[in-house]
């Protein structure tokens, strides 16, 4: 029976990593989930359509939506 080896290509994180941002940048619709304490506006960088939900948030503060592009304002709560 032949052995196994590992697989050797060692690039492969960053490969696969290159095609989800590519795939991403396609697909831009696709938003992007993230939580976290405290309000991200200011903090958090997103691209327009991602949410974030806040895990210490009041009601009307605990889910965001980012309504701009590109760096890290632009956050609204929106529940």
């Amino acid at each position: 029976m032949p052995s196994l080896e590992p697989y050797k290509d060692k690039d492969l994180p960053d490969k696969f990593l290159g095609w989800i941002e590519v795939l991403r940048q396609k697909f831009k619709a696709i938003p992007k989930f993230s939580s976290g304490t405290g309000s991200p506006e200011g903090v958090i960088y997103g691209g327009q359509g991602d949410r974030y939900f806040r895990t210490d948030g009041a009601l009307g503060t605990y889910e965001y939506l980012k309504t701009t592009s590109t760096g890290n304002t632009g956050w609204i709560a929106v529940a």
